[in-house]
């Protein structure tokens, strides 16, 4: 659940090729034209989805509407 909407959120944005989630390491890698998106832009793509990243912090209504397995606990900071 968690690996599918992450990847078909930030695959929705324009200039991202690829994305793909390790469900094991909780890394996300995208494969995307700088010219059409940045880091940044990806990266609060993952926050409003309410999966947050070091940069940004997760839209906490949006964490909240997520299955359970996919929410993190606020003291451990990790999916």
């Amino acid at each position: 659940m968690c690996k599918d909407r992450l990847e078909s959120g930030v695959k929705s944005l324009s200039g991202v090729a690829q994305a793909k989630y390790n469900i094991k390491n909780e890394v996300l890698k995208v494969t995307y034209d700088t010219i059409l998106t940045s880091r940044a832009v990806i990266e609060q793509q993952c926050a409003n989805l309410g999966h947050g990243t070091q940069a940004y912090p997760m839209n906490e209504k949006n964490h909240e509407a997520l299955p359970e397995c996919c929410k993190v606990s606020h003291s451990e900071g990790k999916h």
